[in-house]
């Protein structure tokens, strides 16, 4: 088990990146709740880990920054199950994430467009507990 403590703090038996979060901030959205916003970052990991929490309290959503130079290096996310929603842009220019290396069992909803866009590497996607999907998240240079 690894605690990560900082700007936020985190506990999870995964091996996590990076060592500071200096890759996300967070917004939050209630008392109860944060989303993790990814920053575009052409140094980005390979192997992304999307905390639990934030100071105690759950993440639930995952979007990405708008400024356009994506993460193009990452290659396989772990989303926690707190992780129900998908944002604006979450993986959007994952040029080389590929599907089956993204655990979606337990999102439900995908609230933002371009969440996927330009993740050419994604064959075959299915997301078993999916109610809703909005915008264009699969469009864009799929």
């Amino acid at each position: 088990m690894l605690s990560v403590t900082g700007p936020a703090t985190y506990t999870s038996s995964y091996l996590p990146y990076p060592d500071d979060l200096s890759i996300f901030s967070f917004k939050k959205t209630n008392n109860t709740e944060y989303e993790c916003i990814i920053q575009s970052n052409s140094n980005s990991p390979a192997y992304l880990i999307i905390p639990y929490e934030y100071n105690g309290i759950a993440v639930t959503c995952v979007s990405a920054t708008a400024n356009g130079t994506g993460k193009p290096n990452i290659t396989e996310v772990y989303l926690p199950p707190t992780v129900t929603s998908l944002g604006y842009g979450a993986f959007d220019n994952c040029r080389n994430l590929e599907f089956d290396k993204i655990n979606t069992d337990h999102i439900t909803n995908i609230v933002g467009g371009n969440a996927f866009s330009s993740c050419n590497k994604f064959v075959d996607v299915s997301f078993p507990s999916i109610t809703s999907i909005s915008g264009n998240s699969f469009l864009a240079r799929c």
